[in-house]
């Protein structure tokens, strides 16, 4: 193997390691992927935030969003 292929393979392994992610967009999965563990629903593949009142919020993709980006920004 010629040191151009293995600079190459060095390469594809450091785009492997994070997938093509930035910083940010890593940040803002992990946060995604803590809120729906919290918030997933038992019965379905939906997710509800319940508050302290009892009030009952159905998380649409948009509100896990943006929610994931106020996490970010507010660390």
């Amino acid at each position: 193997m010629s040191d151009d292929e293995n600079d190459g393979n060095a390469d594809d392994e450091g785009i492997n390691d994070t997938n093509g992610l930035t910083e940010l967009e890593r940040e803002l999965a992990r946060f995604r992927r803590l809120l729906e563990k919290k918030y997933a629903n038992d019965h379905d593949a939906g997710y509800t935030f319940v508050a302290c009142d009892g009030m009952v919020l159905p998380l649409t993709p948009l509100m896990m969003k943006e929610w994931s980006r106020a996490c970010v920004s507010a660390v």
